[in-house]
């Protein structure tokens, strides 16, 4: 009887960190990133549209341009891989930072 109730808690408070308690996530190392040499600035692969970017481009990861200590080149950047709060069943269930 002891051992079902030390289950049943162990059950409940890991729904309840799944769902319900948030954590902070960064973009991962290995994120895809384009540098702008010419500008010494980073865009997000979606923002390249609207970017206004150079012909100095390089791919490379977002571990590379927080190294190379580069800016963001737009607010679109800047969004896009600013930290998120989500639940860890929201982080691993979308799609987050998938370019």
């Amino acid at each position: 009887m002891k051992m079902i109730r030390i289950v049943s808690i162990i059950l409940v408070l890991s729904i309840i960190i799944l769902f319900y308690v948030p954590f902070t996530f960064n973009p991962p190392g290995d994120t895809r990133m384009i540098i702008d040499h010419n500008t010494s600035t980073y865009i997000a692969p979606p923002c390249f549209e609207e970017s206004g970017a150079t012909n100095y481009l390089q791919e490379t990861t977002y571990k590379e341009v927080k190294e190379k200590g580069y800016n963001s080149n737009s607010a679109c950047s800047d969004e896009l891989t600013a930290a998120q709060k989500l639940t860890l069943i929201e982080y691993l269930t979308s799609p987050n930072w998938d370019w």
